[in-house]
């Protein structure tokens, strides 16, 4: 009989991830499956519940809305900063992204963000470091693809 799956269990899923429209956004073909270990609070707590008690081949379909997902945006995530300050050559392309260096991060910080370009002006940029779905709901199609049992103690 195949694992289920349980606190402290491996879990591997493969998911497609939709918008409230229905619109397929991304899939574990193109970025690989989605891995975490069953009760570490690694995924929101409502694809926790709708998975536990699965084994390999089960399917679920879960809907989240944005606090549950990937949050509300948050307003000071969004700044605008002067043309000057990106260097000369740097694409700036609406809907890319732009690494930034944080000068003085804290240590729980990256060091780098990576903030979205919302707007290109002629004398500012406005940059958004939220990610891109927050205030969205979104839809998880997932199957399980493999359970490993807990680590016996």
């Amino acid at each position: 009989m195949s694992a289920r799956i349980e606190t402290g269990a491996a879990v591997t899923l493969r998911f497609k991830l939709y918008d409230r429209e229905g619109e397929l956004l991304e899939t574990s073909e193109e970025s690989g499956p989605m891995e975490f270990v069953a009760g570490a609070d690694e995924v929101a707590p409502r694809i926790e519940e709708a998975l536990t008690g699965k084994t390999v081949g089960d399917r679920v379909r879960v809907t989240l809305p944005p606090a549950e997902a990937f949050g509300e945006p948050d307003p000071a995530l969004i700044l605008s900063i002067p043309r000057s300050q990106v260097p000369e050559g740097v694409p700036l392309h609406v809907g890319e992204f732009l690494p930034v260096s944080l000068a003085d991060a804290p240590e729980d910080l990256e060091e780098e963000i990576e903030f979205r370009i919302v707007e290109v002006g002629e004398d500012e940029i406005v940059l958004d470091a939220n990610d891109p779905l927050a205030g969205e709901t979104v839809t998880f199609e997932l199957e399980v693809a493999s359970v490993r049992p807990p680590q016996s103690r």
